[in-house]
């Protein structure tokens, strides 16, 4: 409710069990900020509802949040799309994403431009982050780490990228 409300920023603080989410939170296209804690955890039950849990809109900022599903065998955790256009100047700084079919999907239908990832991490997803089939103009991807993504077919991978896509410090 409060990232529905207008408010340009939404603050989810640190508690020990974290939020529970069973279907989708969507923010943006404005100037938005969604932030938590260190260990703000959103805990997304991918073993009921297969679709995407954060949708992220243009010019918006998520910060210091931890997307934990509970199966990777379907869920998206998060997309950075709009069902109106392409998308542009995003940026996710400090999010993990952690145990679902797709980490974090951008772009996939109208594109993006400008999306900057920053310090994030993807855990045991089946995709970690998938930009591709898509135009991504201007991505960065800055310290970035990949750990126990599966590679469970010719399907499955780490990240899926555009050319256009920059990469520094990304770990495998």
């Amino acid at each position: 409710l409060a990232l529905s409300s207008g408010a340009a920023a939404v603050y989810a603080p640190y508690t020990a069990t974290g939020y529970l989410i069973t279907g989708p939170l969507v923010y943006g296209p404005s100037l938005f900020l969604f932030y938590g804690d260190v260990d703000t955890k959103l805990n997304c039950r991918t073993s009921t509802y297969a679709g995407t849990f954060l949708i992220v809109g243009g010019s918006t900022a998520t910060e210091n949040i931890t997307l934990v599903g509970d199966s990777a065998a379907q869920g998206t955790l998060a997309s950075i799309s709009t069902a109106s256009g392409f998308t542009g100047n995003v940026r996710m700084r400090n999010v993990t994403f952690k145990t679902a079919l797709v980490g974090l999907e951008i772009g996939k239908t109208y594109g993006a431009y400008n999306i900057r990832l920053n310090g994030c991490e993807f855990r045991s997803c089946d995709k970690g982050v998938d930009m591709s089939p898509t135009d991504v103009t201007n991505g960065y991807l800055n310290t970035v780490t990949f750990r126990d993504c599966y590679w469970l077919s010719n399907s499955s991978y780490d990240v899926y990228s555009d050319p256009q896509v920059r990469t520094s410090n990304v770990t495998f």
